[in-house]
């Protein structure tokens, strides 16, 4: 298949204080639901809330860890690698990274810390990314639905559940369209899934993203996609 220029967008993997095996994992490949339809709206179940709960107090403990400032002055070195839409590695750097807030109010990120800040990376927590508005809900005692509007073209679906014995959160996001029968539906073109460390025994890194994937459709079929696997140290 020739390349295209336009890539599949990032798959990344956070790994804290622990070493990471390269490639794709079998798991990563089965929830590749790049091209079908969003699911229809529904309350989270019993399971789902129950996960939802553990990862949104991590969340917002992992922000109060942030606010005292327990990681001002901790490095992080991020392995990335990125491949093309055939799975072959185009490229690979080393970048350290701290942890940065800015002006006060805004998210926390992951930084380069040398002069050239080509990567940043919005830090997870209960008031801040992708899971803010869901993780709002949950922590006032909410039943809320996996479905949530993006914008007037776009939607998503946020599913919460064990992974690896993980806490994990899937994200869905589909761009509405119209069948031949002028039905609207929303076929996925980006899925997330984050690994969460929700337990005591992660102790300051509670809360933390152990695994983020990440897959975008622009490639010419759905099984195909870019890779950006990141390993996280700290010194």
């Amino acid at each position: 298949m020739p390349l295209k220029a336009s890539y599949f967008w990032v798959y990344l993997i956070f790994c804290l204080l622990t070493s990471c095996g390269e490639g794709i994992d079998g798991e990563a490949l089965s929830l590749n639901k790049l091209g079908s339809n969003l699911e229809e709206d529904r309350s989270f179940n019993g399971e789902e809330l129950a996960v939802a709960k553990r990862v949104c107090n991590s969340l917002r403990d992992k922000r109060s860890s942030l606010l005292d400032n327990k990681f001002n002055s901790t490095t992080f070195t991020l392995t990335q690698k990125r491949t093309d839409c055939d799975l072959v590695v185009t490229s690979q750097e080393l970048t350290d990274v701290g942890i940065n807030q800015g002006a006060l109010g805004e998210p926390f990120k992951l930084e380069q810390t040398s002069n050239n800040k080509n990567f940043t990376e919005i830090i997870l927590t209960n008031e801040d990314g992708i899971l803010k508005n869901v993780c709002t809900q949950v922590l006032k005692g909410e039943l809320p639905k996996i479905r949530e509007v993006i914008n007037d073209t776009s939607s998503m679906n946020i599913i919460f559940k064990t992974s690896d014995n993980l806490d994990s959160a899937f994200v869905f996001v589909g761009k509405k369209e119209f069948d031949s029968e002028g039905v609207e539906q929303f076929p996925i073109n980006q899925e997330q899934r984050f690994k969460f460390l929700t337990t005591d025994s992660a102790g300051d890194f509670e809360g933390f993203t152990k695994e983020h994937l990440a897959l975008e459709l622009s490639c010419s079929t759905a099984d195909k996609f870019i890779i950006l696997q990141t390993i996280l140290t700290t010194d």
